[in-house]
């Protein structure tokens, strides 16, 4: 190799080794002091883009985590306030059977009523305060919570605070089945005759002075089953457990009193009368001594008729009350003291009749209620009642028929006050009041009813204010009854209507409500009341409704936490192992560095010493020439 002082190739190459050498060492010394062995793309472009995804998935899983935890936490709001709810409905239900108990007074069952009123509201209460975060968790507003534990569409979870599942009314109905026996109907009750699940019928036949139970196929098809002939007059029927044997037996009026026929697999066997020697109408079915057992009353003519059961069945008049010229009945607590009362209606005197119940069943002397109004017209018979609670204030209204004419009736409505008085009578419908029945149709807790005269229905909004629809059936116009029952078994009420004498065609059609399955939350404890029989006995019904609701929701937030702890521990798994992944290719191995380190180091010093030495090279040419 040839002596130069033009050029030092040496010193070249060895500069550009020393460069090397300190540019890998400054990468180990930027790898050691970061600890990442990716510090920008140019370090490991397929590795860094792995290793961010990675890192995201990472933190995704992270807030998913978080997300869940959150869940747990609204859960556990919702399960602590669901189990006070079960305490609160579990002490409501012994305070009911207390007061079922026959020992008790009515003073005493107010103190009863008044706990539970009480514990009601606080239920309601609890309800309506139960949030998370500014949500309201059982009062039905949400149903459904997403839950979102990671980045794609399948890591929503939908979580249902809803409790029980049912079956709701929405208030239509579809087309009309026409039961079988083209027989007229004057009025109609409904149970379980046969023992087989399904709801029967019984339809009083006024022209032919019969009585015909209907049996059901459970659609809602109705078939003749036994014909009672011989009931002069039958006008009313209605069916209950009168001797306790779990059968419904059956009552009805006729010209000249009331008779009774006990349920015997099905079949009624032979009557037992009570005369009372004037036509006898506006049947009503209630515990008036608050016993536990069915009594009866009865208007003939004028005079109110108290029958009363020993226990097993067996009846004996013991009280009557004079009204006037009455020709219907209806049943509520209408001053709210805890006994049963009566009103009865009737004659054109614009007037109807209160009778207030008192201790043991007896009730004291009619009290004229007049309920005339200009606006009538001239005076009308009042020809049929129906009383419940329709404006929701917790005390007992009235819905009554007036006749106008040969064959019109109108309707009118009388808000309760809760002392035995009532508001002016505001009108309804015209022309539509043969036989009227009260039910929630479209299951908003309200009580709406049915008139039969001009196949309508009447949808209550919840403060007696009613809307009219059309139940269109092939009838002619002189329907004269009407009911409510559920004859398919899907838990919701339908429509039965009876045609009466002349109509084209004479029997009963059935109209099938329609009906939507959802969710069931806890958001009101039905209104109750424990100082009447029939109302300790619905609160039991509802009481049982609200305790299914609360067990299916404790079940679902349980089911729910179980969900949550199985997601947060899934989700920690595959944070770790994602972050694992990453950090095998973006995290530095220190040892290897170390190693680089130490190694660089070496060549860099040497790498130094050498370029010096290079650098000596040309001075070999100098001493040559001297």
């Amino acid at each position: 190799m040839p002596i130069t002082i033009g050029s030092n190739i040496q010193s070249l190459a060895a500069q550009r080794k020393l460069a090397d050498t300190t540019f890998a060492l400054s990468k180990t010394f930027e790898r050691l002091s970061s600890g990442q062995r990716i510090n920008r793309a140019s370090d490991d472009a397929a590795g860094l883009a792995v290793a961010m995804k990675l890192n995201a998935d990472a933190r995704i899983f992270t807030q998913g985590v978080r997300n869940a935890n959150d869940v747990q936490s609204l859960l556990s709001i919702a399960d602590q306030s669901v189990q006070q709810l079960s305490g609160i409905v579990t002490r409501i239900n012994e305070l009911t059977i207390q007061a079922m108990n026959g020992i008790y007074s009515n003073t005493q069952r107010k103190a009863l009523d008044s706990e539970a009123q009480e514990l009601r509201k606080e239920y309601n209460r609890i309800v309506e305060a139960t949030k998370f975060n500014g949500l309201n968790l059982l009062d039905g507003t949400m149903r459904d919570l997403s839950a979102q534990v990671g980045n794609s569409r399948i890591d929503n979870l939908s979580i249902q605070l809803g409790g029980a599942v049912q079956t709701i009314g929405v208030g239509t109905f579809g087309g009309e089945i026409l039961g079988d026996g083209e027989r007229s109907v004057s009025d109609l009750a409904f149970a379980d005759i046969d023992g087989d699940g399904d709801q029967d019928a019984m339809a009083a036949h006024f022209p032919l002075s019969q009585i015909i139970s209907y049996t059901n196929d459970g659609s809602g098809v109705l078939s003749m089953d036994q014909i009672i002939s011989g009931v002069s007059g039958v006008s009313d029927v209605d069916l209950a457990d009168l001797d306790g044997d779990g059968e419904p037996d059956l009552v009805y009026t006729y010209n000249d009193g009331v008779g009774i026929r006990f349920n015997s697999g099905g079949t009624f066997g032979a009557a037992t009368t009570f005369d009372f020697g004037a036509v006898t109408t506006g049947l009503i079915l209630s515990d008036f001594n608050n016993d536990g057992h069915i009594d009866i009353a009865a208007l003939a003519s004028d005079n109110v008729q108290i029958l009363t059961n020993n226990g097993s069945g067996a009846f004996s008049v013991t009280q009557t009350v004079a009204v006037t010229d009455g020709s219907s009945l209806t049943t509520s607590d209408f001053n709210n003291d805890g006994y049963e009362d009566l009103l009865s209606g009737g004659g054109g005197d614009d007037s109807v009749y209160l009778l207030l119940g008192q201790a043991g069943g007896t009730f004291a002397a009619a009290t004229t209620i007049s309920i005339g109004n200009p606006s009538y017209g001239f005076p009308g018979d009042h020809q049929r009642f129906i009383s419940g609670d329709f404006n929701g204030d917790n005390k007992a209204d009235v819905i009554f028929t007036r006749e106008e004419g040969a064959s019109a009736e109108d309707i009118f409505f009388m808000a309760g006050d809760g002392s035995g008085s009532f508001g002016s009578p505001m009108q309804i419908s015209v022309f539509g009041g043969a036989g009227l029945s009260a039910g929630d149709l479209d299951g908003d807790g309200d009580l709406d009813f049915v008139s039969g005269q001009n196949e309508e229905y009447f949808i209550n909004d919840g403060s007696g204010s009613f809307t009219v629809h059309d139940a269109s059936t092939s009838f002619a116009a002189s329907i004269e009854a009407s009911g409510m029952a559920d004859l398919n078994g899907d838990g919701v009420l339908d429509l039965v209507i009876g045609n009466g004498s002349g109509g084209v065609p004479e029997g009963i059609a059935v109209f099938i409500q329609d009906s939507i399955t959802q969710g069931r939350d806890l958001s009101v404890f039905p209104t109750l009341t424990l100082l009447t029989p029939e109302g300790r006995t619905q609160a039991l019904a509802d009481i049982e409704d609200v305790r299914t609701a609360i067990s299916l929701t404790l079940a679902n937030i349980g089911a729910y936490q179980s969900r949550m702890d199985t997601a947060i521990a899934n989700l920690q798994v595959k944070s770790e192992n994602v972050r694992a992944a990453a950090s095998r290719i973006q995290d530095v191995d220190v040892a290897e560095e170390s190693a680089k380190l130490v190694q660089s180091r070496i060549l860099q010093q040497v790498g130094a010493t050498i370029l010096a030495q290079a650098n000596l090279n040309p001075e070999i040419a100098l001493s040559l020439l001297r």
